[in-house]
Parts: C-alpha cells; structure tokens; sequence
C-alpha cells in the first residue's frame, strides 16, 4: 500500500475509534448496563463495541415527557432522550454521531434508565415461587418489577417480575432473586402506584388549618418521617406570614416526631399531627415511589383552592358551616363500632379516629375559622371513606380456595397491626379455626371467624325435600339424633384427633356434578379407604339421601363415605403420641435429625399428606421453631409451624437441643 494511503487510513481508523471509545462526560452520560455495538448513522453496525459498564457522551438534550418507551426520572418527573426509529429499533445518538441501542443503556446522567421490557435469565433454580419453567439459563421476557402484594415495604418483602404478555389474574410472575435482568424495567407497586410521597429536611414544622404552626410538645418531624405520603395541595392563609401560602396535606395522621425538649432529648416517637399541612417550601423532593432512587410517574394532585380563597376562609365560620360539622359529627359517632371500621387497615383506625377528635375539637372552638370547618369537614368526611374494612367471602366454607385463604390472613395481620408489633395471622383444623400471635412478644388469640369471613350460609349440599337431609340445614340438624352426632364427629382438631376409616370403606363420587342440593347428589362407588386411612382434611356437611348418611369430603375431586364407616381417632391419648410429644422441649424448638432414610412431607391444599418436599438421609438435620405432633393414616409425624410446612415421620427421626447463638 502507497505509505501516503496507509497514513491517512490509520488517521481515519483512530479517529473513528477516539469517537466511538468511552469518553469521561460530567453531563450527556449513558452507562452501559451490557456490551453494546456502535451503530453508523444509518444503523449498520461497524466494528467497534463498548464493554458493559463502559461511559459515553450523548447527543441531545432530555425532556419532560408524560410517558416513553426509554425514559428516566430525576425528582419523581419523568425524563426521556431523543431516540431514533430504525426498523422497528430505538437508538440513542452519541456525542460522536454514531448511534447505540437504547435497550444496553442502564444509567442516563447517573439514573437508572428505564425500559418497556426486557430479557431475564433464571441463576438459580425455583420450584417454589415462580409461575415459569425456572431451569437454569432459561430467558423469559418481562415487563413490570416490583412487590406485587399488600406487604410493599415491609421486612422480607418479595419482588418480582411480571412475564411480558400476562396481567390481572392470570398473570405469571419470576422470582427477582433467582433471575439476572438484561436491563431495569418500570417498577410496579400496586399498592403505592399514583400516591404522591414528598421529602424535606430533618427538623420540618407541621401546620394546622388556621396557619399556626401545630405544637409538637418542643418536636419536630424527624429525619425517619421523610418521606410523607400526601393526598391534597391547597392554600392556606399564615397570620404571621401575611399571604396565602400553599401546604401539601399530609394522607397519615400518625409520624414520627423528633423531640428536643429535656425530658425527651433525641428521642423519636410516633405522634399524632393530626392535620398535619406541610409548607411546599420545605419539601426538598417528590417522590411516586417508596424511595426517591426508584421513583414512578403519577399525577400531581390538584390545588383545591385560590390564595383569594384561602384569605377569605380566614374569616370566622358562618352557622350554616358550623351546623354542617355538627350534623357530621353525630352521623360519626358510632362509625368506630361498625365492622368498616374494625375490619379496616390499622393505620385507617388512626386517620379516623384522629380526623374525628379534630373535628369535635374544631366544632368545641367558639369562634372557628371558615377553612378550619371546612378542613375538619373534607378530612372526616375522606377518612371515613377511605375505611376499607370487608369480610372475605368465600364461595365454599368447607375448603377455602389458596386465594380466599391469602386474603383472610391478610385482612387480620392489617386490622391487628395497630394491636400487635408484628401479628401473624393463619388458618388452622382445616380452615375452622383462625388464630393471630404477635411475633414478637408470643402472645396468641383465638378470632371468630365469623367476624373476618362471609358465605358460611352457602354450605353445600343443603336440602329442599323431605326425603333428604344436610347439616347444612339447622332445623334437619334439630329434628334428627344421629345427624346430629355425625355432625359433632367430624367438628374435629386436627391437631389432636383424626377422622379414619374403620374398615376397608367405599368410596362414593357424584356422577351428576352437581353439589347444591343433595337431591341433586347421584352417587356411585368407585375405590375405597384401607382400614386406617385418613380422610381428606376438609370434610363435611353430613348429607342424609335414600336413608344412609354421608359424609362429604373435599378433595382433589370431592368424594362421599358413609358415616357409619368412620371414626374419631383421639389420637392425643395414645402412649406414642405422648411419648413423641414429650420429646418436644416446651420451647416447641429443636433440631430434626434422620436416625435412617426418609421423606419430608408437606399438606397440599386438598389436605392430603402425599407431597414430598425433601429427602433425608442418615444424620441429615433440620431446625424447627414450632413442632408437635400429629398422626396420619396410622402413623405419627412431626409438624413444624401451624401450616405444617414440615411433615416428617416420628419413628424415623430423633430430636436435639436447639441451640441459639
């Protein structure tokens, strides 16, 4: 080659490559989240890349925008580069006028870039938690991150993400930990999405509705405040300002307040603000998510009032506004006793309560101001609605659906929340018996579970005629001795007796497949029960048809043995089960250890002990924190925890001290 030629091809090919190499930019940053081409203006790749975590200058300025394909947030607002559009592709435009993929782009300026979707692959292995085949370097296409359940924020919380294509209720979701992701993708929390949280300073004053500063009793917000949630935007008119200043209203009554008087130097309490306004001069930051690093998008909400407004309601209330107050007042009275209020979140119970004793305490006043009555108004009246206390409705009472179940343990950990530091609610006897403990403190209360749960009146089968009978039905229940004794029989603890078979016993299954009415029953048998054998946890009504009593239980598929072929084994007053329950420690903790080969066990959601989970060899060991005792299909097994998510043999183990370190 001509050495002129030469030259002037090496100069080409350094500069090209001293504009596509990283280059060091205080502002215009991308960071990449995975290697990425260079592009040429016209989107053919050329020979140059960039190495995962590598800097490059951009080309554009980022704007505003309401929603992106690509986009990032800075304060809780929503920003988006200029891209370019080729075959159906996003680029970024680089300083150098080279083009990259906006999907390998993890951070713009230093945020965490954002994207519609993209490709995770499984790490580990999952068979518990995810909805997806979870075999190690499988892809899968996402679309939404986040906690998808009540519990966002709360220690242990479980993040997820949604495979691309699924929503509502059938949607799938991977479990976060066990998956790498190619890129961020929005993140979802269905239980913060569109409320609005805003940040300020350690040491921020709270005001009232008359533009006093509130007292505190010598406190001020602390730093663990921050953020607020807040729910309104209004003007409110500052005595000692002299003007209409505009305050974010603050959604909970109760935060934490940092004192500095000498009885409680430095010491962070939770208090009541009541209505708690906090002037939009001290917010330092917006945010739409828990934390200002992961924000989300949402809608500002709207000023409900004018500066003009906010001074005239300075003014001393009318008696019509007055009249109003009173009226709502004495309709709020007995909210407190309704099953709204004491099946609502805790932190509901405190909003209520809170806006009712500023409300009374407003209405006491001889001389109110106007936006003091109307703010004790809007606020009684929005904490009233806001109560969300509702009785889970279940379709069968017998067998509640994993779903039903999920739903009542969660509506008792949220209305006892306020009267237990860490309640943990469950389920036990085959769904007859509901039970919170505070995992804390230990302490333990048995519930009505009439209180929490609905639909216990749609017990089926029932009976309509004469010739038929159920215990679903009171008065057959009344009118027959030997319904009635069945009926006792199978309102067992399955904690501490068993229904079993007496004999090798048929069993029956509805060739009609209709379950409403016991007339509608057509019977036939088909297999049978082994003398000993368990029956299926969730068991009953007793239905009576064609002179012969059944007992319905619900199983994988529901089936019907007749009552005389069953038992109540109480099995608690058996020399084994004391044997075995003596080797418990009172603490309910020891260590699980295999005297030979067995399997770990776990109850399916039909109540049948056929699922194995784990294998145990010889000196394999497992803790556990809450064992007793149960027996099944003629043997006796160690549970641990009240939903038995440990099953394991007795005669094939022994127990040891659990030590705590």
């Amino acid at each position: 080659m001509n050495k002129g030629k030469w030259l002037l091809a090496a100069a080409m090919g350094s500069m090209f490559l001293l504009l596509a190499r990283p280059v060091q930019a205080k502002t215009g940053e991308l960071t990449l989240s995975q290697p990425a081409r260079v592009y040429d203006s016209r989107g053919i790749p050329t020979q140059y890349s960039l190495k995962k975590g590598s800097k490059t200058a951009y080309a554009g300025q980022p704007a505003r925008v309401k929603s992106a394909r690509y986009s990032f947030y800075q304060n809780g607002v929503q920003y988006a580069l200029p891209t370019v559009i080729l075959n159906h592709r996003a680029y970024y435009r680089l300083s150098s006028g080279n083009l990259i993929l906006a999907s390998r782009v993890g951070k713009i300026d230093g945020h965490r870039a954002y994207a519609p979707w993209t490709t995770v692959t499984v790490t580990t292995p999952d068979a518990t938690y995810s909805d997806v085949d979870m075999k190690v370097g499988k892809k899968y296409l996402v679309d939404a991150y986040g906690y998808f359940d009540s519990d966002f924020g709360e220690e242990g919380g479980m993040r997820w993400y949604r495979v691309k294509g699924t929503s509502g209720k059938t949607a799938k979701y991977i479990y976060a930990d066990n998956v790498s992701p190619a890129q961020r993708v929005h993140q979802i929390d269905y239980d913060r999405l569109g409320k609005l949280w805003v940040g300020f300073d350690a040491g921020a004053v709270v005001y009232t509705a008359s533009g006093t500063v509130q007292d505190l009793k010598g406190g001020t917000l602390s730093a663990a405040a921050s953020p607020l949630q807040v729910d309104e935007r209004l003007y409110v008119w500052v005595p000692t300002r002299k003007e209409a200043v505009l305050f974010y209203h603050v959604k909970n009554a109760v935060s934490r307040v940092y004192f500095t008087d000498g009885h409680h130097y430095g010491y962070d309490s939770r208090a009541d603000i009541g209505d708690g306004l906090v002037p939009a001069f001290l917010v330092k930051n917006i945010i739409w998510y828990g934390t200002q690093q992961e924000p989300l998008s949402g809608k500002m909400p709207a000023i409900v009032n004018t500066p003009r407004q906010a001074r005239k309601d300075a003014k001393p209330a009318t008696d019509k506004q007055r009249a109003a107050l009173t009226q709502l007042l004495a309709g709020n009275e007995k909210t407190s006793l309704s099953m709204t209020y004491l099946l609502s979140d805790a932190r509901l119970h405190e909003n209520f309560t809170s806006a009712l004793l500023s409300a009374k305490k407003t209405a006491q006043k001889a001389s109110p101001s106007r936006a003091e009555v109307k703010f004790a108004v809007w606020r009684l009246e929005k904490a009233r609605g806001d109560l969300n206390g509702k009785k889970v409705v279940v379709q069968n009472p017998m067998k509640f659906s994993v779903a039903e179940e999920e739903a009542v343990v969660s509506l008792v950990e949220r209305a006892k929340s306020g009267v237990y530091a860490k309640p943990r609610a469950y389920l036990t006897d085959h769904d007859t018996r509901l039970y919170v403990e505070d995992s804390k403190s230990g302490k333990k209360e048995t519930l009505p579970l009439t209180s929490f749960v609905s639909g216990f009146d749609r017990e089926y089968p029932r009976s309509r005629s004469s010739e038929t009978e159920s215990s679903a039905n009171v008065k057959d229940i009344a009118k027959d001795p030997l319904l009635a004794q069945y009926t006792q029989m199978i309102l067992y603890q399955d904690t501490k007796t068993a229904l079993v078979a007496r004999k090798k016993t048929p069993l029956y299954f509805n060739k009609s497949g209709k379950y409403d009415y016991v007339d509608q029953l057509k019977l036939e048998p088909k297999g049978s029960l082994r003398a000993g054998q368990s029956l299926n946890l969730f068991v009953g009504p007793v239905c009576k048809l064609a002179g012969q009593y059944y007992i319905t239980v619900w199983g994988k598929q529901p089936y019907f043995v007749k009552a005389q072929d069953v038992w109540r084994d109480d099995y608690s007053k058996s020399r084994l089960y004391k044997k075995y329950q003596k080797a418990i420690p009172k603490s309910g903790k020891a260590i699980i250890v295999a005297s030979k080969k067995t399997y770990a066990y776990k109850y399916d959601r039909d109540g049948d002990l056929a699922k194995r989970v784990n294998v145990f060899h010889w000196g394999d060991s497992v803790p556990a924190t809450e064992l007793y005792v149960i027996k099944h299909d003629s043997r006796y097994y160690y549970c641990n925890g009240p939903l038995a998510s440990l099953v394991i043999p007795c005669a094939k183990v022994h127990l040891r001290k659990y030590i705590t370190r």
